[in-house]
């Protein structure tokens, strides 16, 4: 091993800086959120002088990489070099996974010519198929920077796809800062398919066409050219999705090949979670399964068979939270002796998404970290006064009865009105966890 270890930390898709010409084109505003990005944002957004700067600590007041990002500075992995770095991993996560992945290559290529090192990968979400791409595919056989790769360590990751990713592509409902008109415009564009590249792979039973008095048939869009048709899908971007599945060592699966780094794959559990899409005489319906995985990524996608995996409480984006997750790196990375995971509160709130549109129940998980279970006590969803975004609306209080159990789940109604919302739990005898900042969107 190397006298020097890097962590390299490689967001999802929307969790890296764009910048062009020295203007955000992500991320927004709070108003835009809402509403959606501004014209002048998006075509800066469709640009191709767009530019990766940073790997987002927050969107717009929502959690995104800071508390992962304080948990690996805890385990001393500090930015700039050391014996111990943090490489946080910045990339344009419109493009495919292949070309951020040869992106990478170079940069740890880079960092291992100024300095030898190993390299540790903590990847969340669309991160992990990029380092996978690095690990797998034929083409970086012999990089220095992939020779190496010691441990990858997924966070979320779709190993097997993410169906939930098929109505953003449609239009049919918006992504972060994006409505959904923009967010089809971005995905039907030949130069961004990174939307695509998260789909389920072919062969993956994600899609089935359900018909009074007969039984459900299984429908593929990337080998049926009608069933892509009939769901407005771009072939292109399909077939670019094919070979970018069919590139991966495994087909798409994820059991560690031989001569391979170790893969761990972590996965989000008790969420609500769509996991298939049913094609009904009254058009497409999403098929919710409890507790099936993080809200966004079936735990079937997550942590596929073959590959050593743990569990962790709480929804797709803030996954990165669970202290449970500070604990696993501590162990699984070469971590002196006497440097601990950070500590967390006994309470934190959990949302299944940052933003819910008109008619949606708001879910609201309150999660226990250690024994005692769930205090009673109130929950509130208060307008919050942010620029563009502050709804006109009555704040709510719902009360909270104790529970053994360390996880509660309560569906509220929907919100009055679009804009920005803060919830937080007021618990009775206990610390109060962080609160959120949660988006009513137009769609």
């Amino acid at each position: 091993m190397s006298a020097r270890v890097v962590a390299v930390l490689l967001p999802g898709i929307g969790g890296s800086s764009l910048l062009m010409d020295g203007q955000a084109a992500w991320p927004g505003t709070p108003a835009e959120y809402v509403g959606g990005l501004s014209d002048e944002r998006f075509a800066r957004l469709m640009s191709d002088a767009v530019v990766p700067v940073e790997v987002l600590p927050d969107l717009a007041g929502v959690a995104a990489y800071a508390p992962l990002l304080a948990t690996l500075q805890a385990l001393g992995f500090t930015p700039g070099g050391g014996a111990r770095t943090l490489l946080p991993f910045a990339y344009d996560w419109r493009q495919s996974v292949t070309r951020t992945a040869a992106q990478l290559a170079d940069r740890l290529d880079a960092e291992a010519a100024r300095d030898p090192a190993d390299f540790f990968l903590i990847a969340h979400s669309l991160g992990g198929l990029v380092a996978r791409h690095l690990l797998e595919e034929r083409t970086f056989a012999g990089r220095p920077g992939r020779a190496a790769v010691r441990l990858l360590v997924t966070i979320g990751t779709p190993h097997r796809g993410a169906p939930a990713v098929l109505a953003p592509i449609l239009g049919a409902r918006g992504f972060g800062f994006m409505n959904g008109p923009q967010v089809r415009l971005l995905t039907a564009d030949s130069r961004f398919p990174a939307a695509y590249d998260l789909l389920p792979p072919p062969g993956d039973p994600f899609l089935w066409q359900v018909r009074p008095g007969a039984d459900p048939q299984r429908l593929d869009p990337h080998t049926q050219p009608a069933v892509a048709r009939m769901l407005r899908l771009d072939p292109g971007q399909l077939a670019a999705s094919a070979a970018a599945w069919a590139s991966l060592a495994q087909g798409g699966a994820a059991a560690t090949p031989v001569g391979q780094p170790a893969l761990i794959a972590l996965a989000g559990t008790q969420q609500p979670t769509l996991d298939r899409w049913l094609l009904t005489p009254g058009g497409l319906e999403p098929g919710y399964a409890p507790a099936a995985g993080d809200g966004r990524v079936p735990a079937r996608s997550a942590m596929p068979a073959g590959s050593e995996h743990h569990l962790l409480a709480g929804s797709h984006d803030d996954l990165v939270e669970d202290p449970a997750l500070g604990v696993v790196l501590a162990a699984l990375l070469p971590v002196p002796a006497g440097i601990a995971p950070p500590a967390f509160p006994p309470l934190r709130l959990s949302l299944p998404a940052s933003s819910v549109i008109p008619g949606e129940p708001v879910r609201v998980s309150i999660l226990a970290t250690g024994a005692g279970g769930i205090p009673g006590g109130t929950l509130h969803l208060t307008p919050e006064a942010v620029p563009g975004a502050t709804p006109a609306a009555p704040a709510v209080v719902h009360p909270v009865l104790r529970v053994a159990d360390a996880a509660l789940h309560l569906d509220l109604p929907p919100l009055a009105a679009p804009g920005a919302w803060r919830v937080a739990f007021v618990p009775a005898g206990a610390p109060a966890p962080g609160p959120r900042r949660l988006y009513a969107t137009a769609t």
